[in-house]
């Protein structure tokens, strides 16, 4: 049995969640992510049928790519279609670097589109990991090569956080919000540009709860955004990322508990940066842990 346009039924793509078309739009404009998201159906289904795969769902989780789970000779995977080549060009990059280790392996490649086939790791949100195990996983994944591959610098990364936190800001005309990121731009200028924090290793860029699998192999990433940079931007991410039930203090002591190693005050200057960028009013109960974190080390950074 086929469809109106050829390809066989089962290869269509399935169902695509009302969270990821707004995700979409958000990233890239109505218009544009439904004229993108029309295209990349059409080349996943093409791919269903090049690499003999059974698509079953398509994942809500991805905020500028399209994510199908599927079944085929390789067992469980995910295809995925970025909407940004450059960016799936790094993150397919960094895949490599991983080798698998704290990470997915690169089953398939299309790399004119930057498109991937990815051994399926497992579902976010289940299973328990504790931070012991975050840091070593980003201790891994750090410890990989970069240089055969053309990772962009920290800095693209850090200055897309901080033009969607001034506009975020301006939109509610919060002057005193403003400012913060005014000085946080500064702190994390005069961070990235020092190797006070040894040399700049391959980060995963985005290392946060939702971004984190508990795979039958131990916990593992997804959806990086690579950069090279300071080790301590991926730490400092998270801790301004951490879990609901930690303040963002006692998450910042306890790495510092398990990595003495770290500089203290360098680490509280990180994570004051970026939770000033991270600040989100309509997320209630868990920005107002970010606020008062800001308002209380606000003049000691």
């Amino acid at each position: 049995m086929r469809a109106s346009g050829g390809r066989p039924v089962g290869h269509a793509v399935p169902a695509i969640p009302d969270s990821l078309r707004e995700n979409l739009a958000y990233g890239l404009g109505s218009e544009q992510a439904e004229r993108w998201l029309a295209d990349a159906v059409e080349r996943a289904e093409e791919l269903f049928e090049a690499w003999d795969l059974e698509p079953e769902q398509v994942l809500s989780g991805g905020s500028e790519s399209l994510c199908v789970k599927c079944t085929g000779a390789d067992g469980d995977s995910v295809l995925k279609l970025p909407a940004s080549v450059p960016g799936g060009a790094a993150e397919i990059a960094a895949l490599h670097a991983w080798q698998g280790d704290g990470a997915a392996r690169v089953l398939r490649e299309q790399p004119e589109q930057s498109v991937m086939l990815m051994n399926f790791l497992g579902w976010v949100g289940q299973g328990s990991y504790t931070l012991p195990e975050v840091l070593d996983l980003a201790d891994r994944l750090h410890r990989a090569d970069p240089a055969p591959y053309l990772f962009p610098a920290l800095d693209a990364n850090l200055a897309r956080r901080v033009a969607w936190a001034r506009d975020r800001f301006a939109e509610v005309s919060d002057d005193e919000a403003l400012a913060d990121v005014d000085a946080a731009e500064k702190i994390l200028a005069a961070l990235v540009d020092t190797l006070a924090d040894g040399d700049p290793v391959l980060l995963h860029g985005d290392l946060q709860p939702k971004n984190l699998i508990v795979s039958d192999a131990g916990l593992a990433v997804v959806d990086p955004l690579p950069a090279v940079g300071p080790a301590m931007y991926d730490v400092a991410l998270y801790v301004v990322k951490c879990p609901r039930d930690h303040a963002l203090t006692s998450c910042q002591d306890e790495v510092l508990a398990l990595r003495p190693e770290l500089d203290a005050d360098r680490l509280r200057q990180w994570c004051w940066a970026l939770a000033v960028l991270e600040s989100r009013p309509y997320l209630g109960d868990l920005n107002a842990r970010r606020v008062e974190y800001i308002r209380k080390f606000r003049d000691e950074v």
